[in-house]
Formats: structure tokens, C-alpha cells, sequence
């Protein structure tokens, strides 16, 4: 027997290493391709329907990473610009901490909100509250739903307008800024100018889904945001503290006349002070207050989903999705209080303590801005829908029956409102303390809770452990899918479930 040479072997598996990489590469981009395309016919199916109110939604299965770029963008829209102030109230270390508790809560009552909804046979938290409590249930979570997801929707829209108008003095010219100021330029201005132009356009889809492509633009922002903060803190880490200023405070600061301000304080690693902590308590909760996108994103994965199906893809999103906006919490904030210690709670947001003169800063701010813009219009799919459901029944809105008309004017008095709102107010804090402290502790964790307990008791199976609760439920659903394609129909969403 001859032996093929040696090189004629590694040639061989040279061409064999470099074949296997040009496959990866070309399904990588394909993949790619795929996502781009579905988002793009997403987009236009939804244009279609605004045209054709009876087109509500096809049957297209939603992909995973849609449903996690929806919930990271709708969770950490607001909370990245806001939790430095956490580290100046509780420490690096217990603001960490309590950033940690918050994402595995915010999974859990996402996770017992679906679980819920499963056994009851619901889709909504409206829903879901008549189920378990009847008519006072449902008003009960139709106010506490409402306040929570207007107090958001009004968040995302605060620091928007003081970060575009920090964005054009620094791209626009001293004199064409000034001409701007002279005509009643001002951040409400630019506030209202994107809110016609982008914002609204977006608030009205029908379909979650048709805004993936947005939600991913809004990631990629957030995570470069995440980046400039480490590359910054690197940067300037051994910088004496008088050169640690805040652009913000600087800017108002010489315009009245005040001196420089930079931080004087050490840094703190865990507070001492009980009523700082509640206040980082208030404004963690509100960080992930992602709980109000469960309902309109499951309700779409069960158009082309089976039940467990669509409960295990939307599990698995919002793990991943807790797990990235944890981790980006903890190092954006921290880093940013670090450098600007007690000053970053005097900021409208951490991002306005940095310089705009800088390119790689200056790139931020235009990337925040559309990460705001893009995460206002996921909260009103929730707004609407709730306010729709006090004015109509659920099984027409489940029917896709709403007119042209009626969808356009309903979300036009809910959007227009909420920006008028968003104009009086100037700091993002203020928005999240009080408004959040008031209504996101009660939807976001104690009503998901006690209604979950409540479903559990009215089917017999409170105090089973939580496996053997999921066993019961997926196999109950299992079964009912199987006599549904049997009789060739299947049963409707409303029906509850009965185990087996």
C-alpha cells in the first residue's frame, strides 16, 4: 500500500478547514439576510394593515431573538441612564447587589406571569385579573397598568429631549445654533419635531413584531454606551478628581456665573442610609419594568406557536434578556459613578455628565436618542391595548375587528398627552421616584405574584413545586393540541385548562 505524502495530507485538510469556514461564514450571512428580510415584510405587512384593518397579524413564527431585543430595548431604555444615582445612595457594592435581586425578580414574575396565563387560559393581564378577582380584578389591573406604562412611556421621553438638543449644539455651528435659539429653538422643540416625525409613525403598528429591526438598532446603541463608559473609565481612571466634571452641571453652571463643579466625595461601596436605599429600590424596580411586554409578545407567539412552545421561547428570552441588561447595569452605571461620584445624582441622566466634544461621546448621545425613540412605541402596544379593552370586549379586539380610524385616533390620544406631559417635566429621576415608586411596585411584583397564587389555588395544585406545576401544564396543553388537530379545529384561547 502507498502512503500519500505528508503535505498532500495537510493540504488536504487545509482545503477541508477552509471549506467548513466559507460554509460558516455563508450561513452566517444568510441568517443575516433572513432577518433583515423578515423585518423588512414584518414592516410592510404591517403598513398593509393600516390599510386593510382586517390583516391583523399572519402566521409567521416569531424568532427568539426578536423577542429578546423587544424586551431588552423596553427594559433598559430608561434604567441605564438613570442607575448611577443608585451607586451614589447604596455603594458600588449594594447597588450591585440590588441590581442583581431586581433582574432575577423581573425573570421570575415574567416567568409566573406566563405560567399564570397558561393555566387560566388567558392572554392578558386585564384578562388575568378577571379571571382570578372578576370586575374588581380587572379595573384594579386596568389603573395599575395604565399609571405604570404612562410613568414609562413619559420616562423615555424626558432625557430624549435634553440629549437632542445637547447633540446639536455640538454637531451645529456656534452661529447656526444661535439662529436656531433665536427662533424659539429649545429641547421641546426637538422633542416635538422627532415625536412627528419618528415616533409616532412608530406607535402605530399593530404587530410587536414588526419593530425587531428598531428594538436590534436600540441594542447595539445600548451596548456601544456600555463600551464608551468602560473605554472612558479606562481613559481617564488616574485623572485627579477636579478633571472628573460634568459637562451638564458645567454648562449651567457658567452660564450663571458658578465656578466648576467635580466631585469631591469618596467612593462608596455600601450606604449606611435607609431611606437612600429606598430610593434605590424604586429606581431598580422601575429599571425592569419590562413585565408590561409580556402580554402583547405572547399573545403573538401563539399565532403560529404551540402553547409550550411559546412559553418555553419566551422563558428562555427573558432569561437572556435579564442576564445582558444586569450585566450592562452594573457596568455602565458603576463606571459612571466612579468617575463622577455624588455629581452623577445631580445630572438629568449619567450620560450628561459626559463631554459631547468628544467624537466617541458625541455618538452616544445620537445613539441613546434612538434608543429612546425606538422603546416608546413598545410601551404604547400595552397602553393601547388596555385602554382598547375598557372601551371594547376582548374577543373583538382577539378578532383583529378595530378600524383604521379607531386605531389611529386611540393611539393619538394616548401618544399626544404622554409628550405634553414629557414637555414640563426635565429630570428623569424625578419621573422614576415618584411616579415609578407609586405604581411599578404594585403591577410590576405584587399583583404578578398574588394573581399566580390565586390561579394555583383555583385549580388545586397551591403548594405543588414549581417542576411539577410546569409537567402538569405542558402536558395538559400537549393533550389539548392533540385533540384539537384531531378534530381539525382548535379550541379557543379563552377556554381554561383542565389538567390531567
Amino acid at each position: 500500500m502507498t502512503m500519500a505524502p505528508s503535505s498532500t495530507i495537510h493540504k488536504g485538510r487545509s482545503r477541508s478547514v477552509q471549506s467548513e469556514g466559507t460554509q460558516s461564514y455563508k450561513s452566517g450571512i444568510s441568517s443575516a439576510v433572513t432577518h433583515v428580510t423578515r423585518g423588512v415584510r414584518g414592516f410592510h405587512d404591517d403598513m398593509s394593515a393600516l390599510l386593510e384593518p382586517t390583516r391583523h397579524m399572519d402566521e409567521r413564527p416569531i424568532h427568539t431573538m426578536s423577542v429578546i431585543f423587544n424586551l431588552l430595548l423596553t427594559t433598559m431604555g430608561v434604567g441605564i441612564l438613570s442607575l448611577a444615582s443608585t451607586f451614589a445612595y447604596s455603594g458600588m457594592v449594594g447597588a450591585s447587589l440590588f441590581l442583581i435581586a431586581g433582574g432575577v425578580m423581573a425573570y421570575w414574575t415574567m416567568k409566573i406571569l406566563v405560567k399564570a396565563m397558561v393555566i387560566s387560559g388567558t392572554q392578558s393581564f386585564e384578562e388575568l385579573g378577571e379571571y382570578c378577582y372578576g370586575k374588581p380584578g380587572r379595573i384594579l389591573v386596568q389603573i395599575s397598568l395604565l399609571l405604570t406604562t404612562l410613568v414609562a412611556a413619559v420616562a423615555f421621553l424626558v432625557p430624549l429631549k435634553h440629549q437632542l438638543y445637547d447633540t446639536l449644539q455640538n454637531l451645529l455651528s456656534k452661529e447656526s445654533m444661535d439662529a436656531f435659539i433665536a427662533n424659539q429653538g429649545c429641547p421641546n422643540l426637538c422633542l416635538c419635531i422627532v415625536f412627528g416625525l419618528v415616533i409616532l409613525p412608530l406607535s402605530l403598528m399593530r404587530r410587536i413584531d414588526s419593530l425587531w429591526f428598531t428594538s436590534l438598532v436600540g441594542i447595539f446603541f445600548e451596548v456601544y454606551f456600555c463600551l464608551m463608559c468602560v473605554g472612558y473609565f479606562a481613559q481617564h481612571l488616574n485623572d485627579p478628581l477636579s478633571e472628573h466634571d460634568c459637562h451638564e452641571l458645567n454648562v449651567s453652571g457658567h452660564d450663571s456665573g458658578r465656578a466648576k463643579d467635580y466631585p469631591t466625595d469618596d467612593v462608596l461601596f455600601f450606604g449606611s442610609n435607609f431611606a437612600l436605599h429606598c430610593q434605590t429600590l424604586t429606581l431598580v424596580s422601575c429599571s425592569y419594568c419590562c413585565q408590561v411586554s409580556v402580554f402583547p409578545i405572547y399573545r403573538e407567539l401563539r399565532v403560529a406557536d404551540t402553547i409550550p412552545k411559546s412559553v418555553k421561547k419566551l422563558e428562555k428570552s427573558a432569561f437572556a434578556a435579564m442576564a445582558i441588561a444586569t450585566f450592562t447595569y452594573i457596568v455602565a452605571a458603576g463606571s459612571g459613578y466612579y468617575l463622577f461620584r455624588e455629581l452623577s445624582d445631580k445630572a438629568s441622566s449619567i450620560l450628561a455628565c459626559y463631554d459631547p466634544s468628544n467624537p466617541l461621546v458625541i455618538i452616544c448621545y445620537i445613539g441613546m436618542s434612538f434608543v429612546l425613540m425606538f422603546a416608546f412605541p413598545l410601551m404604547i402596544f400595552s397602553i393601547r391595548y388596555c385602554v382598547a379593552t375598557i372601551i371594547w370586549n376582548d374577543e373583538y379586539l382577539k378578532d383583529g375587528n378595530m378600524t383604521l380610524s379607531a386605531h389611529v385616533l386611540l393611539t393619538l390620544a394616548i401618544t399626544i398627552p404622554v409628550a405634553g406631559i414629557a414637555l414640563l417635566v426635565d429630570r428623569l429621576t424625578v419621573v422614576l421616584g415618584v411616579g415609578g415608586g407609586l405604581t411599578t411596585p404594585l403591577f410590576c411584583y405584587i399583583l404578578p405574584a398574588v394573581m399566580y397564587l390565586k390561579v394555583l389555588k383555583m385549580h388545586g395544585v397551591e403548594g405543588e413545586s414549581s417542576s411539577l406545576v410546569d409537567n402538569r401544564v405542558l402536558s395538559a396543553d400537549r393533550a389539548r393540541d392533540a385533540e384539537a388537530m384531531a378534530g381539525g379545529c382548535e379550541e379557543g384561547a379563552g377556554e381554561n385548562i383542565e389538567f390531567i
